[in-house]
């Protein structure tokens, strides 16, 4: 599935910016990533975050949020490096512990996340949804 827009590139406001009317055809279930549970809320979450790696229009993956990513030799560790003027709509700054709460928040098993199992590749992640571990065990950690 994806959206169909409107005949052209988006309408001016009165402030003279442009938008997007999309025709999604029902609400939302949530709009909050660690909750979203449908086709429709993944659709409106694609177009309104990015992560740290998106796929781009030949289906490959390649660097979203993250300006480079490196591996270790063993394939057991990631670090993502969050890309240079990352920023929130309101202005803050994206940080590295904004991924790493969002992450240990869907781990959290009082939070009813029903895709952490998407996490489970990262050491712990399963313990901690199931609560044989604290969630601060998992091996999920934001450096600035």
């Amino acid at each position: 599935g994806g959206f169909s827009g409107g005949s052209g590139g988006g309408k001016k406001d009165t402030k003279g910016q442009t938008s997007l009317n999309i025709n999604i055809k029902t609400e939302p279930f949530s709009l909050h990533p660690g909750l979203a549970n449908d086709s429709v809320s993944g659709g409106v979450i694609r177009q309104t975050f990015e992560g740290l790696t998106r796929v781009n229009s030949k289906g490959e993956p390649e660097e979203g949020m993250a300006s480079k990513i490196e591996t270790s030799k063993d394939g057991k560790t990631y670090t993502f490096t969050i890309r240079d003027g990352a920023k929130w709509s309101n202005g803050d700054s994206v940080t590295a512990q904004d991924f790493e709460y969002a992450w240990k928040w869907a781990l959290d098993p009082n939070n009813e996340s029903q895709y952490a199992y998407q996490l489970y590749d990262t050491k712990l992640a399963e313990d901690a949804k199931t609560e044989k571990i604290k969630d601060n065990e998992v091996n999920i950690e934001g450096l600035n």
